[in-house]
């Protein structure tokens, strides 16, 4: 069975025990809630997907990522990906992609951004104050804007993206 964050019961019921409560408290949102229940229901007994484990998503205004264990498991079986994703569009009204925990920020970066677009670099940044941002440089058009990306970037490697546009020539 498809493993959430949340326990089937609590889903099911929406009566949250005192660990999923403690869990929407702090790293989790109801959106992630909505998508725990959808996977459930349209992969949770299915055998193909005994090992998927929903970890969560990140989100902002019109973008939603979803983050599994092993993504390539859904998505080696296309039917069920397309479903899942349509179904998360039309109950979150977003834009979705999937990805695994353990992708690169390249590949990562290049799956949001969308086919046209480049990654050029990545590098780390130091910043005034002492800290440390990636900087992503990107030839080509965005999906989405720089901010969009930078923000649901930031919250899954739960550090600051700063994204740079380089501009395309023409006849190029």
């Amino acid at each position: 069975m498809v493993k959430t964050p949340f326990h089937e019961i609590c889903l099911s019921t929406e009566i949250f025990c005192q660990e999923c409560k403690e869990k929407l408290n702090t790293r989790f949102s109801f959106t992630d809630v909505t998508i725990s229940r959808l996977i459930l229901e349209l992969l949770g007994k299915k055998k193909e997907f005994e090992n998927l484990e929903y970890i969560g998503s990140a989100e902002s205004s019109k973008l939603i990522v979803l983050i599994f264990n092993e993504a390539n498991i859904l998505e080696s079986k296309y039917d069920a990906l397309s479903l899942l994703l349509s179904r998360v569009r039309e109950a979150t009204k977003k834009d979705v992609v999937v990805t695994d925990r353990k992708e690169n920020l390249r590949t990562l970066m290049e799956k949001i951004a969308g086919s046209s677009a480049k990654v050029l670099y990545i590098r780390e940044l130091w910043l005034p104050d002492g800290s440390k941002a990636k900087e992503i440089r990107i030839r080509g058009k965005l999906k989405f804007n720089e901010k969009e990306i930078s923000q649901v970037l930031s919250k899954i490697l739960n550090e600051k993206i700063e994204i740079s546009l380089e501009e395309v020539k023409a006849g190029e």
